[in-house]
Protein backbone atom coordinates (compact mmCIF):
# COMPACT_ATOMS: atom_id res chain seq x y z
CA UNK A 1 0.00 0.00 0.00
CA UNK A 2 2.57 2.40 0.88
CA UNK A 3 4.48 1.76 -2.55
CA UNK A 4 1.45 2.42 -4.82
CA UNK A 5 0.76 5.52 -2.40
CA UNK A 6 4.05 7.11 -3.11
CA UNK A 7 3.90 6.33 -7.25
CA UNK A 8 2.08 9.33 -7.56
CA UNK A 9 5.16 11.60 -5.84
CA UNK A 10 7.93 9.29 -7.83
CA UNK A 11 5.89 10.50 -10.90
CA UNK A 12 5.47 14.19 -10.09
CA UNK A 13 9.08 14.23 -8.67
CA UNK A 14 10.33 12.82 -12.33
CA UNK A 15 8.43 15.44 -13.61
CA UNK A 16 9.76 18.41 -11.66
CA UNK A 17 13.61 17.45 -12.09
CA UNK A 18 12.79 16.34 -16.04
CA UNK A 19 11.29 19.59 -17.16
CA UNK A 20 12.85 23.00 -17.16
CA UNK A 21 12.34 26.35 -15.46
CA UNK A 22 9.56 27.86 -17.81
CA UNK A 23 7.73 24.33 -17.83
CA UNK A 24 7.95 24.36 -13.98
CA UNK A 25 6.61 27.96 -13.76
CA UNK A 26 3.87 26.96 -15.87
CA UNK A 27 2.78 23.81 -13.73
CA UNK A 28 3.44 25.77 -10.45
CA UNK A 29 0.91 28.84 -11.59
CA UNK A 30 -1.60 26.27 -12.58
CA UNK A 31 -1.59 24.21 -9.77
CA UNK A 32 -1.94 27.95 -7.61
CA UNK A 33 -4.97 28.81 -9.64
CA UNK A 34 -6.93 25.37 -9.16
CA UNK A 35 -5.87 25.55 -5.18
CA UNK A 36 -7.27 29.00 -5.06
CA UNK A 37 -10.12 28.15 -6.63
CA UNK A 38 -11.29 25.20 -4.99
CA UNK A 39 -10.78 27.41 -1.51
CA UNK A 40 -12.76 29.90 -2.68
CA UNK A 41 -15.56 27.27 -3.93
CA UNK A 42 -15.19 25.81 -0.24
CA UNK A 43 -15.55 29.25 0.98
CA UNK A 44 -19.13 29.79 -1.07
CA UNK A 45 -20.47 26.45 -0.30
CA UNK A 46 -19.71 25.68 3.64
CA UNK A 47 -18.72 28.97 5.25
CA UNK A 48 -22.33 30.07 4.96
CA UNK A 49 -23.19 27.41 7.89
CA UNK A 50 -20.47 29.08 10.29
CA UNK A 51 -22.43 33.09 9.81
CA UNK A 52 -26.14 31.30 10.26
CA UNK A 53 -24.40 29.45 13.75
CA UNK A 54 -22.65 32.44 14.60
CA UNK A 55 -25.65 35.12 14.33
CA UNK A 56 -28.66 32.64 14.68
CA UNK A 57 -29.88 29.68 16.69
CA UNK A 58 -29.15 25.97 15.82
CA UNK A 59 -32.94 25.53 15.14
CA UNK A 60 -32.76 28.09 12.53
CA UNK A 61 -29.65 26.40 11.49
CA UNK A 62 -31.54 22.99 10.88
CA UNK A 63 -34.00 25.10 8.76
CA UNK A 64 -31.42 26.08 6.33
CA UNK A 65 -28.91 22.91 6.98
CA UNK A 66 -31.38 20.76 5.82
CA UNK A 67 -32.77 22.09 2.34
CA UNK A 68 -29.01 22.76 1.21
CA UNK A 69 -27.65 19.41 2.13
CA UNK A 70 -30.63 18.22 -0.52
CA UNK A 71 -29.53 20.75 -3.38
CA UNK A 72 -26.19 19.89 -2.82
CA UNK A 73 -27.00 16.49 -3.89
CA UNK A 74 -27.94 17.54 -7.27
CA UNK A 75 -24.04 18.78 -8.01
CA UNK A 76 -23.46 15.34 -9.07
CA UNK A 77 -25.36 16.23 -12.53
CA UNK A 78 -23.20 19.84 -13.20
CA UNK A 79 -20.03 17.78 -12.36
CA UNK A 80 -21.41 14.64 -14.45
CA UNK A 81 -21.44 16.57 -17.42
CA UNK A 82 -18.23 18.70 -16.55
CA UNK A 83 -15.83 15.72 -16.62
CA UNK A 84 -17.18 14.89 -19.96
CA UNK A 85 -16.97 17.98 -21.41
CA UNK A 86 -13.35 19.07 -20.17
CA UNK A 87 -11.36 17.26 -22.30
CA UNK A 88 -13.70 17.99 -25.41
CA UNK A 89 -13.15 22.02 -24.36
CA UNK A 90 -9.47 21.35 -24.16
CA UNK A 91 -9.27 18.96 -27.80
CA UNK A 92 -10.95 21.82 -29.64
CA UNK A 93 -8.88 24.56 -28.10
CA UNK A 94 -5.77 22.99 -29.23
CA UNK A 95 -7.49 22.62 -32.81
CA UNK A 96 -8.24 26.74 -32.40
CA UNK A 97 -11.88 25.42 -33.67
CA UNK A 98 -13.76 28.79 -31.74
CA UNK A 99 -16.75 27.73 -33.54
CA UNK A 100 -17.35 24.59 -32.42
CA UNK A 101 -16.43 25.53 -28.98
CA UNK A 102 -19.78 27.87 -28.95
CA UNK A 103 -21.29 25.11 -29.94
CA UNK A 104 -20.20 22.85 -27.32
CA UNK A 105 -20.82 25.22 -24.83
CA UNK A 106 -24.82 25.57 -25.88
CA UNK A 107 -25.00 22.45 -25.88
CA UNK A 108 -23.75 21.74 -22.35
CA UNK A 109 -25.68 24.77 -21.45
CA UNK A 110 -28.75 23.03 -22.96
CA UNK A 111 -28.31 19.35 -21.35
CA UNK A 112 -27.52 20.93 -18.18
CA UNK A 113 -30.90 23.44 -18.00
CA UNK A 114 -32.75 20.71 -18.81
CA UNK A 115 -31.42 17.58 -16.52
CA UNK A 116 -32.13 20.33 -14.02
CA UNK A 117 -34.46 22.51 -14.78
CA UNK A 118 -37.95 20.90 -13.85
CA UNK A 119 -36.84 19.13 -10.87
CA UNK A 120 -35.75 22.88 -9.54
CA UNK A 121 -39.05 24.16 -10.52
CA UNK A 122 -41.03 21.59 -8.95
CA UNK A 123 -39.34 21.57 -5.81
CA UNK A 124 -39.72 25.60 -5.76
CA UNK A 125 -43.19 25.30 -6.37
CA UNK A 126 -44.44 22.44 -4.05
CA UNK A 127 -41.95 23.45 -1.36
CA UNK A 128 -44.48 23.89 1.16
CA UNK A 129 -46.07 20.87 0.76
CA UNK A 130 -42.72 18.32 0.35
CA UNK A 131 -41.32 19.98 3.36
CA UNK A 132 -44.40 19.06 5.15
CA UNK A 133 -44.71 15.58 4.43
CA UNK A 134 -40.79 15.15 4.81
CA UNK A 135 -40.66 17.33 8.22
CA UNK A 136 -43.47 18.71 9.19
CA UNK A 137 -45.32 21.67 9.21
CA UNK A 138 -43.28 23.32 11.36
CA UNK A 139 -39.92 23.01 9.28
CA UNK A 140 -42.12 23.90 6.21
CA UNK A 141 -43.63 27.07 7.60
CA UNK A 142 -39.71 28.82 8.41
CA UNK A 143 -37.50 26.34 5.11
CA UNK A 144 -39.94 27.00 2.60
CA UNK A 145 -38.39 30.19 1.21
CA UNK A 146 -35.23 29.50 2.16
CA UNK A 147 -35.24 26.45 -0.53
CA UNK A 148 -36.96 28.36 -3.07
CA UNK A 149 -33.74 30.89 -2.72
CA UNK A 150 -31.39 27.94 -2.57
CA UNK A 151 -32.94 26.49 -5.52
CA UNK A 152 -32.46 30.05 -7.69
CA UNK A 153 -29.07 30.00 -6.73
CA UNK A 154 -27.88 26.71 -7.25
CA UNK A 155 -29.48 26.75 -10.77
CA UNK A 156 -27.68 29.85 -11.54
CA UNK A 157 -24.18 27.95 -10.25
CA UNK A 158 -24.68 24.79 -12.58
CA UNK A 159 -25.04 26.93 -15.19
CA UNK A 160 -22.19 28.93 -14.77
CA UNK A 161 -19.93 25.69 -13.81
CA UNK A 162 -20.62 24.88 -17.71
CA UNK A 163 -18.75 28.24 -18.56
CA UNK A 164 -16.25 27.67 -16.13
CA UNK A 165 -15.56 23.91 -17.57
CA UNK A 166 -14.82 25.68 -20.88
CA UNK A 167 -12.42 28.32 -19.71
CA UNK A 168 -10.95 25.52 -18.03
CA UNK A 169 -10.30 23.78 -20.65
CA UNK A 170 -9.17 26.29 -22.85
CA UNK A 171 -6.35 27.11 -20.39
CA UNK A 172 -7.99 29.85 -18.92
CA UNK A 173 -8.00 28.66 -15.06
CA UNK A 174 -6.58 32.09 -13.48
CA UNK A 175 -10.11 33.64 -14.87
CA UNK A 176 -12.08 31.12 -12.99
CA UNK A 177 -9.88 31.89 -10.57
CA UNK A 178 -10.27 35.50 -10.12
CA UNK A 179 -14.37 35.11 -10.43
CA UNK A 180 -14.29 32.30 -7.56
CA UNK A 181 -12.24 34.51 -5.26
CA UNK A 182 -14.29 37.44 -5.92
CA UNK A 183 -17.55 35.64 -5.65
CA UNK A 184 -15.99 34.24 -2.06
CA UNK A 185 -15.52 37.61 -0.90
CA UNK A 186 -18.84 39.08 -2.04
CA UNK A 187 -20.35 36.08 -0.19
CA UNK A 188 -18.51 36.63 2.68
CA UNK A 189 -19.44 40.77 2.86
CA UNK A 190 -23.10 39.88 2.05
CA UNK A 191 -23.39 37.07 5.00
CA UNK A 192 -22.34 39.03 7.36
CA UNK A 193 -24.97 41.68 6.58
CA UNK A 194 -27.51 40.48 5.56
CA UNK A 195 -27.70 37.02 7.59
CA UNK A 196 -28.40 39.37 11.30
CA UNK A 197 -31.04 41.11 9.78
CA UNK A 198 -32.81 38.88 7.23
CA UNK A 199 -32.11 35.92 8.83
CA UNK A 200 -31.50 32.74 6.85
CA UNK A 201 -33.45 34.13 4.02
CA UNK A 202 -30.58 36.17 4.17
Amino acid sequence: ALVLRSLPMRTAWNFWRKNDFSDRERYIRFSLAAFVGQLSWTVVFQCDRLFIGHWLSLTELTYYLIPAFLLQKFSVIPATISNVSFPMFSELHGRKDAQAMKIMYKKCARLLLWAVLPGFALLSVLAPQFLTLWLGSEFSLHGAWPLRILCLGYMIFFLAQVAGTAYAGAGHLREGMYTNTALACLALLFWSLLVPRLGISG
